[in-house]
């Protein structure tokens, strides 16, 4: 069965139904994923030390997989500046990035650095899904899942912007 068999067989079922829930495959998925899924509201930079806590979010999704010892991460918002970062050290290595930041929402440049700094530790990938209610899916699977996976998350979003 290929992905848009997959998908077809998903919504047939009545899976994936409503155009008024972007969420509904990540429900499914999630009951099947548990704690190596995490979802959560894009619009929560507000305070210095959010992007430490959603650093740290996305670390637990892969502990299990993740063999790290000592760990220190802290964060820093300026929105007077529009200036956002992160410092990393694990296992006695630095890793730090910073960007622009213009509002309260998680940017892109955040990912791009969880990204370089986790996913050379890690025997699989963590995919990501970013649906229409402003929400941040993200599940760790092995990595002959992923690209199977995204592609069936290109149809769902696909298939939202047609409803």
């Amino acid at each position: 069965m290929n992905t848009q068999d997959l998908f077809d067989a998903l919504v047939k079922a009545g899976v994936i139904k409503t155009p008024d829930s972007p969420s509904a495959l990540w429900n499914i998925i999630e009951g099947y994923a548990g704690d190596k899924a995490i979802s959560y509201d894009l619009e929560c930079i507000e305070n210095p030390s959010d992007y430490r806590t959603v650093f740290s979010y996305h670390l637990s999704a892969f502990r299990k997989n993740l063999q790290i010892g000592r760990k220190d991460y802290e964060s820093f918002l300026d929105y007077e500046n529009e200036r956002a970062g992160i410092s990393v050290v694990i296992d006695g290595e630095k890793y730090s990035a910073e960007w622009e930041q213009q509002s309260d929402w998680v940017v892109g440049e955040f990912y791009d650095f969880l990204h370089k700094v986790i996913e050379p530790m890690l025997p699989g990938k963590f995919v990501e899904y970013v649906s229409l209610d402003q929400c941040y899916y993200g599940i760790y699977v092995p990595k002959e899942v992923a690209d199977p996976l995204e592609a069936i998350f290109r149809e769902y979003d696909k298939l939202q912007h047609e409803w």
